[in-house]
């Protein structure tokens, strides 16, 4: 085409070539200085015509504006290139927002991080500051963008994706835009925020009750701890019970940029504890519960303790080939009934637990070196083979999940921090699972057939004299790297015990604990209630205190967060920065016309629809 023939058919660019000769320089070099100016990196490269609104002037070959709103772009139908002989400098991936050209440029050329390839906005993201990373639009929008680590499409804490879109425990989230689901620990699948799920409902098996990792046991050697068991050891620099990168401690256990993490306790003491509710004997249930006043069993004497001095092994299985990896053992591989007791006799690959005896050394008369016990009381009529239940299958149902004999119920037992530093529990009225698993006894309004478990891990160091005090007024046993260090043992009324872990303490048959310095080790304390007279619980642990890592976000260290809008590391709140409390301060895009920087802002980062990726007004011809 002829120019003469065009001007002579498009007069009104006339005046539009005039200012392009007098822009030329900004066109193609990028300076203008209403537009790239400190605190943004925007050029104009590759826009067609700047128009002041006003009338254009020369004065030192810039644009001057008269109408005191900044300059006003002027783009044509064909997108506004470069005119003839003017090389377009607009450079995707150079961290320069090229005001025509680009909607965004976050110094790289890949999709998928907010600025595509082709420097435009992906959707969910904003992008308000060139040459850095974008960002999500917002959390709660159900788009998963920037660091989000998971969108619901809301912003309600409690729901499995918190208000900062960050996991919530317990809940899957595998959908942006859904709702998260509930996870179902103990299904045997690793879902959401789990950490393991080996299908059961065990403490002490490396997989708690809540899907999370434990350390792993194998008495007498100390515990072996791994990344996501919630105590950091050797080379982690963290480890916050989980295995989930984006909260300040990586799925390796390191810290991540932009977070410190603590591993102090701050407040109380909040345990897991598995209870196991049974059927009362008068009421059809088990043999060892309950009791009534007329009950012919006390404390047990320590010569007839009636569990064996240490726990569960790999090796250990009942007649049935159920594993006792970790539960209490019944000292005497025997069975009884109404005639007396005998032998059992194991089927192979089943084998009798190292250390128990048979039949003929059955211990339940009070005092008495051997002996089976006829109770009578409530109608039982059964022999009893230790001093406080019937044999080894009775007992071994105390602590194992046993369809149509127990149910099993998880809960959380919380530890309350004193004043000298001390955790503890106590409680004269013990009854946690009232109105639950079978129900509570006769006219009592109280259930009181069950027994529960607690497991803690502590790093040992003689010189601390860590102790832990346990009350109550049933069985009690308290097993220490393995080995029972009290025994409390019988139905009886409240009877307090202590141990005192340090290099002299010794187990129940005398040995030394024989403990290693800085190792980690496990605390186990089981319980039982059985008798319907009262019901009492106190635990109190002292210098055992070990708590997973707690981490948080560094604002003004120049690194964002999940948790943080913004972070420049300056924080001065200024245009197109970060405020001091890592949020955005104003930029173009937020939707708010900042008159020093801006004639407009639309709220997004598109060109061509009257204002442009710079915030500045644009005239579509």
């Amino acid at each position: 085409m002829r120019f003469s023939h065009f001007f002579s058919r498009h007069p009104e660019h006339l005046t539009a070539l005039f200012a392009l000769t007098l822009a030329a320089p900004i066109a193609c070099s990028g300076s203008d200085p209403q537009l790239n100016n400190g605190d943004s990196n925007v050029s104009q490269s590759g826009s067609a015509v700047v128009d002041n609104g006003g009338t254009t002037g020369a004065v030192g070959g810039t644009v001057s504006s008269t109408g005191g709103t900044g300059p006003v772009i002027v783009v044509t139908s064909d997108g506004g290139a470069c005119s003839d002989g003017c090389e377009d400098k607009v450079v995707c991936g150079d961290g320069i927002l090229q005001a025509m050209g680009e909607e965004c440029d976050d110094k790289n050329t890949s999709s998928g991080d907010g600025c595509s390839a082709t420097c435009t906005v992906e959707p969910g993201y904003v992008c308000p500051v060139p040459g850095v990373m974008c960002r999500a639009a917002a959390c709660g929008d159900g788009m998963l963008a920037g660091l989000e680590l998971c969108d619901d499409g809301n912003t309600a804490a409690g729901d499995g994706c918190s208000a900062s879109c960050t996991f919530e425990a317990n809940y899957d989230c595998p959908t942006p835009g859904e709702a998260c689901t509930k996870t179902n620990c103990g299904d045997g699948k690793v879902e959401g925020s789990e950490g393991c799920d080996d299908g059961n409902h065990y403490l002490g098996d490396g997989c708690s009750i809540n899907c999370e990792k434990e350390p792993k046991c194998a008495p007498p050697a100390p515990c072996t701890s791994e990344c996501g068991d919630g105590i950091k050891l050797g080379d982690e620099q963290c480890d916050d019970g989980n295995a989930r990168d984006g909260d300040g401690c990586s799925a390796k256990c390191e810290v991540e940029p932009g977070w410190t993490c603590t591993e102090k306790v701050g407040g109380d003491l909040v345990i897991p504890i598995v209870y196991r509710d049974f059927k009362a004997y008068q009421d059809g249930g088990h043999v060892a519960f309950q009791w009534t006043s007329s009950d012919p069993i006390d404390r047990t004497p320590k010569e007839d303790i009636w569990v064996r001095t240490t726990l569960g092994t790999a090796a250990d299985t009942t007649p049935e080939g159920v594993s006792l990896l970790g539960r209490p053992v019944f000292k005497w591989y025997a069975s009884c009934d109404g005639t007396g007791c005998k032998d059992i006799v194991p089927v192979a690959p089943v084998v009798q637990p190292v250390g128990t005896a048979g039949a003929a050394q059955c211990n339940a008369i009070k005092g008495a070196a051997t002996g089976t016990r006829l109770i009578t009381t409530d109608n039982r009529n059964v022999y009893f083979c230790g001093y406080g239940d019937r044999d080894f299958n009775s007992f071994s149902q105390w602590y194992l999940d046993v369809p149509d004999v127990n149910q099993t119920i998880l809960s959380t037992l919380t530890l309350t921090k004193g004043a000298s530093g001390v955790f503890s529990y106590d409680n004269t009225a013990f009854f946690p699972v009232d109105g639950q698993g079978f129900g509570n006894f006769g006219t009592t309004g109280h259930n009181f057939a069950f027994t529960s478990e607690v497991r803690y891990w502590f790093q040992y160091q003689a010189a601390k004299n860590a102790t832990l005090t346990f009350n109550g007024d049933d069985d009690v046993w308290v097993f220490v790297n393995g080995k029972l260090t009290v025994d409390i043992s019988g139905t009886h009324g409240r009877t307090e015990d202590m141990v005192v872990v340090n290099a002299d303490t010794k187990d129940m048959d005398g040995n030394p604990l024989a403990l290693v310095d800085g190792k980690i080790y496990e605390i186990v304390v089981f319980q039982a209630e059985r008798n319907t007279s009262a019901s009492t619980y106190g635990l109190s642990l002292d210098d055992f205190e070990l708590a997973k890592s707690s981490c948080q976000s560094k604002c003004g260290d120049g690194i964002v967060t999940v948790d943080e809008a913004c972070d420049d590391g300056v924080n001065d709140g200024s245009y197109g920065t970060c405020n001091p409390d890592c949020s955005r301060a104003g930029f173009c895009g937020d939707g708010h016309v900042d008159k020093a920087n801006e004639t407009c802002d639309d709220g997004n980062f598109k060109n061509h629809d009257g204002c442009s990726a710079a915030c500045q007004k644009e005239k579509v011809e």
